[in-house]
């Protein structure tokens, strides 16, 4: 299956949606687990609006799990930053309120690029979200979410490096921290 990024505009005014639907925001912001995400009625909702009229494959592991992730990790955005500029490997870069160090130090970036399946990579990209305090760019981050997985289903398929998403993230978030 290729990658395809979700459509900007449904995802947006789904998160949107969620101020008045605090109920699956609370469902889906609680997540630990990413089947604590696929047993909640809201993910299904999330589906259902993102994908409306179309026929989801609940087989395919890498589509569920990914959009599963993406459906907890963008209700736990606070503020949707629009500057396609700034996308969420640079505002992890960007420098903490009053300090010169980045939001997330380059330890735990790397740990967070080097994440070895599906459930370790949730539990730092929902850390890294609460670091950014919910300002995020919700469009890079649900695409790149989506990404993530692709590759690690893929298992590094395209000998292109410069295409992979650990790539991407190195290049955005090493030349936005400030040294």
């Amino acid at each position: 299956m290729n990658y395809k990024p979700i459509d900007k505009i449904k995802l947006i005014n789904w998160w949107q949606s969620l101020e008045d639907n605090r109920g699956d925001r609370a469902m889906l912001r609680r997540a630990t687990f990413i089947d604590d995400i696929l047993l909640a009625p809201a993910f299904f909702d999330f589906l259902n609006y993102i994908y409306e009229n179309q026929n989801i494959d609940f087989k395919n592991k890498n589509f569920i799990i990914s959009h599963a992730i993406v459906a907890s990790i963008v209700a736990r955005v606070k503020e949707n930053i629009e500057d396609s500029k700034i996308s969420f490997a640079k505002s992890l870069a960007l420098p903490k309120e009053n300090s010169d160090a980045p939001v997330m130090s380059q330890l735990r970036f790397d740990k967070l690029l080097k994440s070895d399946d599906p459930e370790q990579f949730f539990i730092r990209i929902r850390r890294a979200v609460d670091l950014l305090k919910g300002r995020v760019n919700i469009t890079s981050l649900a695409n790149d979410i989506l990404l993530w997985i692709h590759e690690f289903y893929q298992k590094g398929k395209d000998p292109d490096r410069e295409k992979h998403l650990a790539f991407k993230w190195a290049t955005d978030y090493y030349t936005t921290v400030k040294k």
